[in-house]
């Protein structure tokens, strides 16, 4: 179920789904699940991660203009300079 996500994660060319249970992987390119999931609230924080909005609970000011983000199972990850603007246009911000 796509609402259980937390994030895919792009680690030695294999794409990883993070859900609370742990982490499975799958054999998809990271920017096709990009493309299919942009709608569903995922947005992409940096070069091989893409979030599930509705999992941040929280987040603040990073090192280096970065933004440090705080999921619903209190896991703390990156969003990229490259990836900031984005990542605040899709929370309004």
């Amino acid at each position: 179920v796509v609402e259980n996500i937390l994030y895919f994660e792009a680690i030695n060319s294999r794409i990883h789904i993070a859900l609370k249970s742990g982490k499975y992987e799958i054999k998809q390119k990271l920017f096709e699940i990009e493309e299919q999931l942009n709608t569903r609230g995922f947005v992409r924080i940096s070069k091989s991660m893409v979030v599930n909005m509705k999992k941040v609970v929280n987040f603040r000011p990073g090192p280096d203009r970065t933004i440090i983000v705080t999921l619903s199972n209190n896991e703390e990850i990156k969003v990229s300079r490259k990836y900031v603007e984005d990542f605040k246009s899709r929370l309004s911000i």
